[in-house]
């Protein structure tokens, strides 16, 4: 996984807004894009609380289809502890579900997709992206110190039991219709 997927940033790929985060997520390979396990609880949780529950919930169900889901397991829960005590021992906490996503993220090296980039700037090595304006022609890199992850947990990816584990293949880039 190169890049995961934050809910806000999932949400707004869900209602297929903006254009720029389609194209994003379109050119992308199979396996270059995923969410954490505490992403899809807090989406599953959104689906499930909405005034159409159904029909938001089987557009989660097609959204997830070509999206690689990381297990939160106990490499993530050292990075996030550590980070957590960084940030506010520096007196720059953060919200705990962004610190967990954001140590996650930084546990697997992947970069995180998110339209709110401050929420998670103050988190030391991690690299985040906004997908909602225009695609930059190169990504500068990010000066930031690092904190060292702790071993990486390897993301495995779950299916439904309705939906076969092909679906999606591991050829060619992600199907936009997919989405």
């Amino acid at each position: 996984m190169r890049y995961m997927l934050e809910s806000d940033a999932c949400v707004a790929l869900i209602k297929r807004k903006p254009e720029a985060a389609i194209r994003r997520i379109s050119g992308l390979e199979p396996g270059d894009a995923g969410i954490s396990s505490l992403t899809l609880a807090e989406l599953r949780r959104g689906a499930a609380q909405s005034a159409s529950a159904e029909s938001d919930a089987a557009a989660l169900e097609e959204f997830l289809l070509p999206l690689e889901i990381a297990d939160f397991g106990t490499a993530a829960a050292e990075t996030y502890g550590r980070v957590r005590a960084e940030l506010e021992a520096a007196g720059t906490p953060i919200a705990a579900e962004a610190a967990r996503i954001g140590a996650h993220a930084l546990n697997l090296n992947a970069v995180l997709v998110a339209p709110d980039v401050a929420l998670y700037g103050h988190i030391p090595g991690l690299q985040v992206e906004d997908w909602t304006g225009p695609i930059p022609a190169a990504a500068p890199a990010r000066a930031a110190r690092q904190v060292p992850p702790a071993p990486t947990a390897h993301p495995t990816r779950h299916a439904p039991p309705s939906r076969p584990e092909n679906v999606g293949g591991n050829e060619g880039p992600l199907d936009p219709s997919l989405l």
